[in-house]
């Protein structure tokens, strides 16, 4: 599992070793550096966080120096899958396009291409719904985002970063069609909303390891903004249907499997921050009190539940409730906000305009 210590990737090898699998966690080097306070080599550490939730030797920490250029190719003995979640999204704020761009497809390409040599032929990636994004807002699996690398070469910023996302896909699925006996699947979500897996490294004070989380977060401060969009789904539903993909019919039978992964219920986050003030009275002074940004409706009904269930057996009526996905992440963020707090952080939540405010 690569992205193993984010916020989705965690919540992945948590399900597998909950399921019985044997996991190598790949990270990259910059990151352990970056995620420990010593600044150390993090692989001990993880380690024994593995085993003191009880999974003994089924989760081995590997590190790379390189994902998207790096050869690795002890990494992939005796596996016999690969889930790919690892992505360079955090560098859309600090890069230039070509990086972007480069390390979105290589960050891709490389690790699937040494795990086809390797003789792996089972292949999850994490996508992102912005690959599915046109004028019509179908988000079919048939449907792209319409850009060209040309194109995508004048974008910055979160448009590089869209357009590096839908360009490797589009690889990775050429790449699939010259080497037909791969099994490849591709999952394709909006927003991720959910508690923090216990299998998650959270640096002290570190807000961006929250990922998405932190678009809720920002709605318990007064002057938070709401989120970007209102599309969603919760990130243990997420995992699960990575997991469900490793054991999906065979493409020979149901056809490419591309995957719009969304939750099916309406997020009303006006009704979810009163929900959560009932819930969490002591919390009531402290919820956003900004308009809604006027979210369009009924998105989630264009999702194919159907293909879901089809390709990875997951039933509409079993993703979780709003109130549920909502009300843990909630509890999960302030569980983590005592933890900070006890360790002499203070917890300034980082607005939507850049400020940060207790």
């Amino acid at each position: 599992v690569t992205g193993a210590s984010g916020f989705l990737g965690s919540e992945i090898v948590l399900q597998l070793l909950n399921d019985g699998y044997n996991v190598r966690v790949l990270m990259r080097l910059w990151l352990m550096t970056y995620c420990s306070a010593a600044r150390g080599n993090r692989v001990p550490e993880l380690t024994e966080l593995y085993k003191g939730l009880g999974y003994g030797d089924r989760a081995s920490v590997v590190e790379i120096a390189d994902i998207s250029k790096g050869e690795f190719p002890d990494v992939f003995q005796a596996v016999d899958a690969l889930v790919h979640t690892a992505a360079p999204s955090g560098l859309s704020g600090r890069a230039d396009t070509e990086t972007i761009l480069a390390g979105a497809i290589e960050g891709t390409m490389n690790v699937v291409r040494q795990a086809e040599k390797a003789g792996i032929k089972n292949i999850v990636v994490t996508g992102s719904i912005v690959n599915v994004w046109t004028s019509t807002l179908t988000f079919s699996d048939k449907d792209w985002y319409p850009i060209t690398r040309e194109e995508a070469l004048k974008q910055n910023g979160n448009d590089a970063y869209r357009a590096g996302k839908t360009l490797a896909e589009q690889e990775l699925w050429e790449f699939s069609d010259s080497h037909p006996h791969l099994e490849v699947t591709t999952l394709l979500p909006p927003m991720c909303y959910g508690p923090l897996a216990a299998t998650q490294p959270i640096p002290t004070g570190n807000f961006n390891a929250l990922s998405t989380n932190l678009f809720l977060h920002r709605l318990l401060h007064p002057k938070g903004d709401y989120p970007i969009t209102n599309m969603y789904v919760d990130t243990r539903d997420v995992a699960r249907a990575h997991v469900l993909a490793l054991k999906s019919k065979s493409a020979s039978i149901v056809g490419r499997k591309r995957i719009v992964i969304m939750s099916p219920h309406e997020l009303d986050i006006e009704a979810t921050l009163e929900y959560v003030g009932k819930q969490r009275p002591e919390l009531k002074e402290r919820l956003s009190k900004e308009s809604s940004p006027g979210y369009p409706s009924g998105i989630p009904k264009l999702v194919n539940f159907g293909r879901i269930e089809e390709v990875l057996g997951f039933k509409k009526e079993e993703f979780r409730t709003v109130e549920e996905t909502v009300l843990d992440t909630v509890d999960t963020l302030l569980e983590l906000e005592k933890k900070w707090e006890a360790a002499g952080i203070d917890v300034q939540i980082p607005l939507g305009d850049g400020t940060r405010t207790n």
